[in-house]
């Protein structure tokens, strides 16, 4: 399918502690033009879980909550990840 994804806007962050923070980050998907889904972009927010680098741990995302990009997905190309 190709892919070109933009991140729009970081929504929100929520600190929760010294090391860890919730971000909700803003992006949009263009399908590649020329494949099948060109021109039916289709846009989504995940929540990240970030965590700061502590003894022994290095910073970065600790997970993803992607359902709003799932279901985009589902309803801009009619598939699923798993089809």
């Amino acid at each position: 399918m190709g892919t070109h994804l933009e991140l729009l806007s970081i929504e929100k962050v929520e600190v929760y502690s010294s090391t860890s923070a919730l971000c909700w980050l803003h992006w949009v998907f263009h399908p590649k033009p020329g494949s099948e889904f060109a021109g039916k972009d289709w846009k989504f927010t995940n929540i990240y879980g970030y965590r700061a680098a502590s003894e022994g741990a290095e910073a970065g995302w600790e997970f993803v909550v992607r359902d709003q990009e799932i279901n985009a997905f589902k309803e801009a190309t009619g598939g699923s990840f798993l089809s």
